[in-house]
């Protein structure tokens, strides 16, 4: 008798149990780790734009954005399959968002998609526009040496013209400068500089 009285108090006891066991949220799938590394990139005063790699089998990316890192999350873009005009070694896809305020910091996720689901995520980054950012989404190595040059040697006290004595930009001699797709631009010294 005293066998059978645990065994018949079993299931009263697993049904009121002080620990019950933990049942699964119908619905709730756990959150997988962002599968895409997203870069932000300022490229002008009211423009930002978006870098990342391929995500496998992926035919498509959907791109949101946010005043907050916490959301909501808002859709700007759809069906985006606009590849780097200058490919380097990283990030093949870019997306430019615009007309954005000045100083303004924006969040932004991307989303793979494939056969019009949405399989996989990015990581937030964020930015904000900037009127001195390198136009990196032209792929125009001139535009972005130039870009470089002037806001390098705008960092350093002006220089003065021993003929003219005023004020010019510093010389910063050589310069090399890897965009957020991994292509190096390069930039020797302007030509009317002497040293």
């Amino acid at each position: 008798m005293l066998y059978i009285l645990p065994l018949l108090l079993m299931p009263l006891l697993q049904s009121r149990s002080v620990c019950p066991r933990v049942q699964p949220i119908a619905g709730y799938r756990r959150p997988m780790p962002p599968s895409i590394d997203l870069i932000a990139v300022a490229t002008g005063s009211h423009k930002i734009t978006l870098f990342w790699d391929r995500f496998p089998g992926a035919t498509e990316y959907s791109i949101y954005r946010s005043s907050d890192l916490k959301g909501p999350y808002h859709r700007v873009a759809t069906h985006v399959r606009t590849r780097d005009h200058h490919p380097g070694v990283v990030n093949k896809f870019m997306y430019s968002d615009s007309p954005l305020k000045l100083g303004v910091d924006y969040y932004f996720i991307v989303k793979a998609v494939r056969h019009h689901k949405e399989v996989a995520y990015s990581n937030a980054d964020d930015t904000a526009p900037d009127k001195y950012a390198i136009p990196w989404d032209t792929g125009n190595a001139a535009k972005i040496n130039a870009t470089l040059r002037r806001n390098l040697s705008n960092a350093f006290d002006p220089d003065i013209d021993p003929k003219t004595g005023k004020k010019v930009p510093a010389d910063v001699g050589v310069m090399t400068g890897q965009g957020p797709d991994g292509a190096v631009y390069f930039s020797l010294p302007p030509k009317n500089v002497k040293k």
